[in-house]
C-alpha cells in the first residue's frame, strides 16, 4: 500500500512540475515578445550587454561587494532564463522518452489497421478498431518493453545509448525506466 502511495506522489510530482515549467515558459514567451515589440529594443538590448560588460569589469576589477551584487541584480533575468532551461531540459526529456515509447507501441497495431483498410480483409466496426489498436498497443508495449527502450534510447535526442556510462545519464535512464 505504501508503495502505491509513493507512485502516485511521485506521478503527481511529475505532472505537478510539467505544468509549472510550462506555465513559466509560455510566461517567458510573452514576456519576451513584449520586449521584442518595445520601440526602441535594439538600444535597450546593447545598453543592457554593455552595462552588464561594465560591471563586470568593476567587480573583477574593483573586487568590491556593492559591484558583485549590483552584477548579480543585473544579470538575474538572464541567470533566471537560464535556471528554467537547466530545470527543463529533462522533463522535456522524458516528455519526448515517452512520446517515442507510445508512438512506437502504437504503430504496429495501427499499421495492422491501415492494412486491414487498404485490402478490406474484415468487417469490423470503428469502436472495435480502437478497442483493437489500444488493447493491441499496451501488449506490443509490454511484451516488446526491452527492445522499444533500446529504440528509443538509439533515437533519443539525449543519446543515452552512447552516453551511458556518464554518472548523470545513468540516473536520467533509471528515471526514464521507472516511467
Amino acid at each position: 500500500m505504501i508503495k502505491k502511495k509513493k507512485e502516485f506522489l511521485n506521478l503527481v510530482l511529475i505532472l505537478l512540475s510539467g505544468i509549472i515549467i510550462f506555465a513559466l515558459l509560455v510566461l517567458f514567451q510573452w514576456i519576451a515578445e513584449y520586449i521584442y515589440t518595445l520601440e526602441h529594443f535594439w538600444w535597450i538590448l546593447i545598453s543592457y550587454i554593455a552595462g552588464g560588460i561594465l560591471f563586470y569589469f568593476l567587480q573583477s576589477k574593483l573586487k568590491h561587494q556593492i559591484f558583485k551584487q549590483v552584477l548579480k541584480i543585473w544579470v538575474f533575468p538572464i541567470s533566471a532564463v537560464a535556471g528554467i532551461i537547466h530545470l527543463s531540459v529533462p522533463f522535456f526529456v522524458i516528455q519526448i522518452h515517452l512520446m517515442y515509447y507510445v508512438l512506437i507501441s502504437v504503430s504496429i497495431p495501427v499499421a495492422l489497421y491501415f492494412t486491414d483498410k487498404l485490402y478490406d480483409l474484415t468487417l469490423i466496426s470503428n469502436g472495435l478498431y480502437s478497442y483493437l489498436i489500444l488493447t493491441f498497443s499496451v501488449i506490443v508495449g509490454t511484451i516488446f518493453n526491452n527492445q522499444i527502450k533500446h529504440l528509443v534510447y538509439i533515437i533519443s535526442p539525449f543519446r543515452i545509448y552512447y552516453l551511458q556510462y556518464s554518472p548523470s545519464v545513468r540516473q536520467f535512464k533509471d528515471i526514464y525506466n521507472y516511467l
